[in-house]
Order: structure tokens, then sequence, then C-alpha cells
């Protein structure tokens, strides 16, 4: 379990640091998914229920994108930032 925590720090840590030095693309800590060929953008804190409503929303059958950062590039479009989706306990 330790190693299995150390990792998913160093990739949380990683994925901060590219999200706050990104010139090509803003980050935005959301959770995402696509529906009827639109991106749905659910920001919020941490602990704000942003994986639960993404699970929730695939269920239902939207197209998962990410439950950590919407990547927005300077046309307005928004990119996928897949990993697995985390829910805290």
């Amino acid at each position: 379990p330790y190693l299995s925590d150390a990792l998913h720090a160093l990739e949380q840590e990683l994925g901060r640091f590219v999200a706050e030095r990104s010139r090509k693309a803003l980050f935005v800590h959301a959770g995402v998914v696509g529906w009827r060929g639109r991106a749905l953008v659910l920001p919020g804190r941490s602990r704000a229920g942003k994986s639960t409503l993404v699970k929730a929303l695939i269920q239902a059958g939207a197209e998962y994108l990410s439950d950590e950062y919407a990547v927005i590039d300077p046309e307005g479009r928004v990119h996928p930032y897949p990993r697995d989706l985390s829910q805290r306990l």
C-alpha cells in the first residue's frame, strides 16, 4: 500500500506541475464528460463530488474525459485528460 500511495502522490504532483506551467492550454480543476457532442465541464475543489458526478454521468451514457482537469485549448476546445476514475472513501 505504501508504494501505491507514493505513486498516486507523485502522479498528482506531476499533473499539478504540468497544469500550472502549460503555455498551450488552460487546465481547470474539474470533472469532464462528453454529452451529445459537447463537453460538460464540472469545476470544483477537491472532495466536492466531481468524481462521483462524473461516474453517475458515465453510467447515464456520457463519455468519460477526465475527473481531474478540463484541458482547454486557445480555440475553446476541451481535450481529454484520461486517468483512472478515482473516488475517495
